[in-house]
């Protein structure tokens, strides 16, 4: 049957009730495939689900890719708890449909089953195939809000991020020609070579962080963590020619960890977090590092608009080719405010040091101060949000510095999002980076600018 005329049917019965002649006949021995949709929508409509279930079945057979078939049956299936039936039949709709709305529907209808078996995981996919189909704005807010309502009943949670650009100095070279160091209390000058300067480029990354929740009570929660992160160098055809012989791939790094993370109240409604990770770093596919990092973080709100957060870490790093050790703390104090026009605005102070036993330019103490300011929907479809940040770190003397090393960096960062860009609730986040560092070591003195195309859940 045309699904045209399949429409008209569901909606004249549902406004009409069934014909005088179907009524006549209910009951009897022979019904026409019109009547026997009439009465399955009538009796899924009058409570009657198993009835409406037997009807669709009988229909499905005749014609297995029935779309009001597949419809009833499915809604009569979850409603009786069948929700293995009212899965394969939303499967099935939605892989012979090509009707938006009736694609919308199905892949609801698939996510509702799936979370009455506690699939929670699948449901989500279900709900992106949902938002994808949407019919309406009204219809896209349901399903993030559906989306919200199943991420919570689930222990699992992951996300994902891709990411691509270019940059003006993707080897973080010295902007400097020469560098210029004291030997025997002479103050000598040699050149830095090419591949020690900037060179254009681009990245590939790719990125996902997994959570998996063990435990959870009324005033804690016990979750595993694990994540990884990559990312792959690549030079342009002018800067290779440049330097023929660098491999940048040697760059290439890749980031593991594994880890636990605690999330409790103290008192009456002060939440902390503690979280234990242990990561793997590797370049160009060898091991670079190791390192345990122990978290602890809590909260302030100081109004209905404003909070504080503070947060420590701890980290013990193991160098794999020289055995070097590092030990860090680091703290950070950040207020944020959101204002009345839905804007938000944040200040963060951090500092920190690293001490090693075994290798002085692993030494520094570090500070830095950064703000941000997220506009929200500045044009219709587009989001933006600016930061600045300051940053200071001081090293040990050395033998070629001997009053030590002090760098400055300077990071602006502009952030523009396109929710209105949508591709099964992902949508594209562009993100420009300009960074400078001053240094009284030539070779870390640097200026770069990055583009960065990735993409983000908008719920």
């Amino acid at each position: 049957m045309p699904l045209k005329y399949a429409r008209y049917l569901l909606v004249s019965a549902l406004l009409l009730g069934p014909s005088t002649g179907a009524a006549q006949r209910i009951g009897t021995t022979q019904l026409t495939p019109a009547e026997m949709r009439l009465t399955a929508v009538n009796a899924l409509e009058e409570g009657q689900s198993a009835r409406a279930l037997a009807l669709a079945e009988a229909l499905l057979l005749r014609d297995p890719d029935d779309p009001l078939a597949l419809r009833v049956g499915g809604r009569a299936a979850l409603e009786i708890g069948r929700s293995d039936v009212a899965a394969r039949h939303g499967r099935h709709l939605y892989r012979t449909s090509d009707d938006d709305d009736l694609r919308f529907y199905a892949a609801r209808l698939v996510a509702l089953a799936e979370t009455q078996k506690d699939n929670y995981t699948t449901a989500q996919l279900w709900l992106r195939r949902a938002r994808q189909t949407a019919p309406s704005e009204n219809a896209a807010q349901q399903v993030a809000s559906d989306f919200s309502a199943v991420r919570q009943r689930n222990p699992l949670s992951f996300s994902l991020d891709f990411g691509f650009g270019p940059s003006s100095n993707i080897n973080n070279g010295s902007s400097e020609t020469t560098v210029g160091f004291v030997f025997q209390d002479t103050l000598l000058e040699a050149q830095i070579n090419a591949e020690g300067r900037s060179l254009d480029g681009y990245q590939i990354s790719a990125g996902g962080d997994l959570s998996y929740r063990l435990r959870e009570k009324q005033r804690s929660r016990t979750s595993l963590l694990a994540g990884f992160d990559t990312t792959r160098y690549f030079l342009t055809d002018d800067a290779q020619e440049t330097v023929p012989d660098f491999d940048i791939s040697t760059l290439d790094r890749t980031d593991v960890n594994i880890g636990v993370r605690h999330d409790f109240l103290v008192g009456e409604r002060q939440p902390v977090s503690a979280q234990l990770t242990y990561g793997i770093t590797q370049l160009d596919g060898e091991s670079f590092a190791r390192d345990f990092n122990f978290g602890l973080s809590t909260q302030w709100p100081l109004s209905p608009r404003d909070r504080l957060t503070g947060a420590l870490s701890l980290g013990h790093v193991t160098y794999a080719n020289t055995d070097h050790v590092g030990e860090s703390w680091d703290t950070t104090l950040t207020w944020q405010r959101r204002l009345a026009n839905a804007d938000a605005l944040s200040v963060s102070l951090s500092t920190g040091h690293t001490a090693s036993s075994d290798r002085t330019s692993l030494i520094n103490t570090r500070h830095s101060l950064s703000a941000a300011y997220d506009f929200g929907e500045v044009w219709q479809g587009v989001d933006l949000g600016l930061s600045l940040s300051r940053s200071w770190r001081a090293f040990e003397p050395s033998t070629t510095l001997p009053d030590g090393r002090q760098d400055t960096q300077s990071t602006a960062t502009m952030t523009i999002g396109f929710p209105m860009v949508e591709f099964y609730g992902f949508s594209p986040v562009a993100q420009i980076e300009a960074i400078d560092i001053k240094s009284n070591d030539a070779r870390r003195q640097l200026d770069k600018v990055t583009f960065d195309m990735s993409f983000q859940s908008n719920f």
